[in-house]
């Protein structure tokens, strides 16, 4: 079954998870919703090439691959423009600050965040697709 939740690649697919899940052994106990909740977050880090996410009160560290399709720029412009909320880190790791009230608000805003840098960085990628091609405006 983990290897089936590590593999889903839409939440839509995680959901069906679950409910097979709760068919096959009844009503999920709080442990497994809150696995399956993080798991929700799984699809978007596999895309974003995050290596690595570890939360603690109040923040998120995200190391990022080297090959991520993530917009470097957009990251260090956060963190120049808010750097009470975002911080760039040697060795690829971005930080987060979270004012989150309980766990599940924490894994909220992530899973904001990691919505938001993903359509940034489709964009981003659009933009330079149509600059290179010459596509746009010029």
């Amino acid at each position: 079954m983990y290897k089936r939740l590590a593999n889903a690649e839409s939440r839509e697919a995680l959901g069906g998870l679950a409910e097979e899940i709760a068919d096959r052994f009844g009503p999920l106990p709080r442990q497994a919703k809150d696995f399956l909740r993080v798991m929700t977050l799984r699809p978007a880090l596999k895309r974003l090439a995050v290596e690595s996410l570890k939360a603690n009160e109040g923040a998120v560290a995200l190391r990022f691959h080297p090959d991520s399709s993530v917009d470097r720029d957009l990251l260090l412009r956060l963190a120049a423009e808010s750097p009470r909320r975002f911080a760039v880190r040697p060795g690829g790791v971005f930080t987060l600050a979270l004012q989150a009230e309980d766990w599940e608000a924490m894994v909220d805003a992530v899973d904001g965040f990691l919505t938001d840098l993903e359509s940034s960085s489709a964009s981003a990628a659009t933009t330079a697709r149509n600059a290179a091609s010459g596509v746009g405006g010029l």
